[in-house]
């Protein structure tokens, strides 16, 4: 049961930082359609001024632009993800090292328990 509510709270703790993560991600979110309205609204007022002279390097240039901001911010939620993803293996392999030597403390007190038991046996016989 121990085990069970150690495996527990490592769920809870993963779940919250989903959570945490999810929140950053929504405000990372919000944060890029910022910029996205901003890179399109600087883009409108610099097709207007250059409409004249060259209409095509201006559209590019903000397509750029909007890639850019677009690969930067998937980059930034891949980066979280994979840096989650390493804390909760960590965390799960501490979880199974921490399990695994409760199991043999509780094999070695079993084993002492029965030698005592043994040798009490052969004191009553003797």
């Amino acid at each position: 049961q121990k085990n069970n509510a150690t495996l527990a709270d490592l769920e809870k703790s993963r779940d919250s930082r989903i959570r945490e993560l999810e929140d950053k991600i929504a405000e990372d979110e919000i944060r890029f359609q910022n910029q996205l309205r901003n890179a399109q609204t600087k883009a409108e007022q610099m097709i207007d001024e250059e409409i004249r002279g060259g209409m095509q390097t201006l559209e590019h240039q903000h397509q750029n632009a909007l890639n850019e901001a677009q690969k930067s911010f998937t980059q930034r939620l891949q980066d979280q993800r994979d840096e989650l993803e390493k804390v909760f293996e960590k965390e799960k392999q501490q979880l199974l090292l921490k399990q695994e030597i409760e199991r043999e403390e509780l094999l070695r007190r079993e084993q002492e328990s029965r030698s005592i038991d043994l040798e009490q046996l052969k004191q009553r016989h003797s």
